[in-house]
């Protein structure tokens, strides 16, 4: 879970494909929390939630896992919390 007040000395990534240098510079390149708190901000959409999920990739081995758990597990959060749109990042 990630705190939509996260703040840029709190963040710590690993990612095959992106430099770690470059998230732990401005974590917005992978997580677009303050383009979308503008977006808020002018009322062009509505408003973000207070959490936010982040989950290691390919995880093939575990996949039944994610069926059964991690799925479940995170709709029922999203939906607890009101969420009506979910924007998946590839970071």
């Amino acid at each position: 879970m990630i705190s939509r007040d996260l703040r840029q000395d709190q963040v710590g990534a690993a990612h095959l494909h992106i430099s770690d240098r470059d998230i732990k510079g401005d974590f917005n390149v992978a997580l677009p929390l303050r383009a979308f708190g503008e977006l808020e901000s002018e009322g062009r959409i509505g408003r973000l939630a207070d959490e936010h999920y982040s989950f290691m990739g390919f995880q093939d081995s575990k996949l039944e896992d994610w069926r059964r758990t991690q799925i479940p597990e995170l709709a029922g959060r999203l939906q607890g919390s009101g969420v009506s749109a979910l924007v998946l990042a590839p970071a």
